[in-house]
């Protein structure tokens, strides 16, 4: 009688996920305000959140992080803006470990870009920037003014969003033509009339003498 002899095969089933510590910026985005914040989400909160500490390349001297109290979360916020239409990697200096005891490793880092910001002097028609899809910028005295060109005629709404201070806007056309005067909206967009010939001239200013915070400005 021949017996015939089977080599037997063990798996290892796993008992559920693995878990791995990871970081991303919030919402998924990839690009911010030049004005920030940058918010950086972790899969778990932290056991020390005492231990977050960042380095940025490029080098930014003037910024601040904090942790969120469920500590699973770092904002970090800029006391100047960061430079506009450019690329950025945020870097950690310490391991950070979550309370299950998952790491996050010194140097695991994030990349991120900055939405494009006003090039001064922008004060007048002649020195006016190309108006971008998303651009920010800054009313700094009571009598700044930011102007911008719209040499495409395909676009046919402005909109403007005002952060801390309060701004406006008005608009050109080649020929002089003025739109009419607008009241202060914290989120606003003005439709452009179609007898408005191009390229167009868009001014921001300080709807009541105000000055500081930003403003978010495109079509």
């Amino acid at each position: 009688m021949f017996f015939l002899i089977l080599p037997a095969f063990f798996c290892v089933v796993p008992s559920g996920p693995e878990t791995v510590l990871s970081m991303k910026l919030s919402g998924s985005v990839d690009t911010i305000s030049p004005y920030g914040p940058l918010n950086i989400v972790i899969s778990e909160s932290l056991s020390d959140s005492s231990a977050v500490e960042v380095v940025f390349s490029p080098q930014i001297p003037c910024f601040k992080s904090f942790v969120s109290p469920s500590k699973d979360t770092v904002s970090i916020s800029f006391f100047c803006p960061l430079e506009g239409n450019k690329k950025y990697t945020v870097k950690l200096l310490n391991d950070l470990v979550s309370k299950s005891g998952q790491i996050l490793l010194e140097g695991d880092s994030i990349t991120f870009y900055t939405y494009y910001l006003e090039q001064e002097p922008n004060n007048s028609f002649p020195t006016s920037d190309i108006l971008q899809r998303k651009l920010f910028g800054s009313i700094s005295t009571v009598v700044d003014t930011d102007c911008y060109i719209i040499p495409d005629s395909s676009i046919r709404s402005v909109h403007l969003v005002s952060s801390v201070s309060q701004t406006t806007f008005e608009l050109y056309d080649n020929n002089g033509e003025k739109s009419s005067d607008r009241q202060y909206k914290k989120n606003d967009t003005l439709d452009i009339p179609d007898l408005f010939v191009y390229p167009l001239y868009v001014r921001v200013f300080s709807y009541q003498h105000s000055s500081g915070g930003y403003y978010e400005i495109g079509y």
